[in-house]
């Protein structure tokens, strides 16, 4: 097994104790407040399993739907555990057809990740389900649910519908001849991604960076958004080969790492003007000087909201330039999976495409 299918296998596993015996999955799991900076030992404050939201349960299904694909050539019974439980999740889903949303009670600071919509995590959970265990049901269901989601190529935390596209993109269409519903949406799929790629390349080409971020786009978690037209993008090209797409991926992932208004790469300790304070208690409180190396920092916010920031970002600053090093500033330098996540995959993407085209010579 891949090193890091055994590091995903750690938190599937927690995700797994999330689910309930009627299949509902809860929402989250936190302390009331934010813990201080101390290390994950040190903190004593008492954890709240907090109530069940339809977006945890469709995103829940998805997960382990998918991950019974990946881990069944290493992990079988784990594989089948895993998909067991997301069929447990689906019929859940299927007797609550009303959204279920989350809010914070009072007296909670933690992130809520709160939605105001679940149609985008259904048509992700049905598509792979269908994708594991080729039921019709689930395709009908990924096929009514289409229909509904206005951004069939979003990849952030609430919006999912374009890892739905995936596990259309990616099946084998020799396998599924004569399904007229599963290539109707694979051809949708397929259309919306290539043109969003065209969106993306003429938004990158007004930069003098070539960076696909317009100025109402440096908000919080800025490289979320950045990494995410990149995923776009390199779909795209693995649908269309075009260099166009696969430059402007290179020139996300050379954004990322330093070419950029403020110089930093950001990704800590990788570069040599590698950021070094991220918001992170380990990194803050482990007594090391060196940084934790690898986090993806959430970069450049012209509408930073940490006390710090905004004390210190003069209003007016050009948005590729709001940012600070400095670890209070959270707004800027918070850490979180997916800013990370999306960089694994386009880092991945281009090492594939490079050593494809180097055993080819092209």
């Amino acid at each position: 097994m891949p090193d890091i299918l055994n590091e995903c296998l750690y938190e599937l596993r927690w995700l797994m104790k999330m689910q309930m015996e009627d299949g509902s999955v809860r929402h989250k799991l936190t302390s009331m407040r934010h813990a201080n900076f101390v290390m994950p030992h040190e903190d004593k404050r008492q954890m709240i399993l907090f109530p069940v939201s339809t977006m945890a349960v469709a995103d829940f299904a998805a997960i382990m739907a998918l991950a019974s694909r990946v881990y069944s050539p290493y992990e079988e019974v784990f594989a089948q555990e895993v998909l067991q439980a997301a069929k447990k999740a689906w019929s859940w889903l299927e007797n609550h057809p009303e959204f279920i949303g989350f809010e914070n009670p009072q007296g909670c600071n933690t992130g809520d990740y709160a939605d105001a919509d679940d149609k985008d995590e259904r048509l992700w959970a049905a598509s792979e389900l269908y994708r594991a265990c080729g039921d019709e049901k689930y395709l009908k269901a990924a096929s009514e649910f289409v229909n509904q989601v206005s951004d069939l190529t979003a990849m952030g935390w609430s919006d999912v519908a374009g890892f739905a596209g995936w596990a259309f993109l990616t099946e084998n269409t020799d396998s599924k001849e004569g399904k007229t519903e599963f290539c109707e949406l694979q051809n949708r799929f397929r259309t919306v991604f290539l043109e969003k790629a065209e969106e993306i390349v003429k938004i990158s080409q007004k930069s003098g960076y070539f960076v696909a971020l317009e100025s109402e786009d440096y908000g919080w978690g800025s490289n979320m958004v950045l990494l995410n037209r990149a995923m776009i993008l390199a779909t795209a090209y693995l649908l269309k080969p075009e260099e166009s797409y696969l430059n402007t991926v290179v020139r996300q992932m050379d954004y990322l790492l330093g070419i950029n208004a403020v110089g930093y790469s950001y990704i800590t300790a990788v570069g040599s003007g590698s950021c070094k304070n991220p918001h992170n208690r380990v990194t803050v409180s482990d007594g090391i000087e060196n940084t934790i190396p690898g986090f993806v920092v959430g970069g450049a916010n012209e509408h930073p909201v940490d006390e710090k920031a905004e004390w210190l970002i003069v209003p007016g600053t050009p948005s590729m330039k709001c940012f600070l090093d400095i670890w209070e500033c959270y707004s800027l330098n918070e850490i979180t999976i997916y800013w990370n996540s999306p960089a694994i995959f386009v880092a991945a993407f281009l090492t594939d495409v490079n050593s494809y085209k180097e055993r080819n010579r092209i």
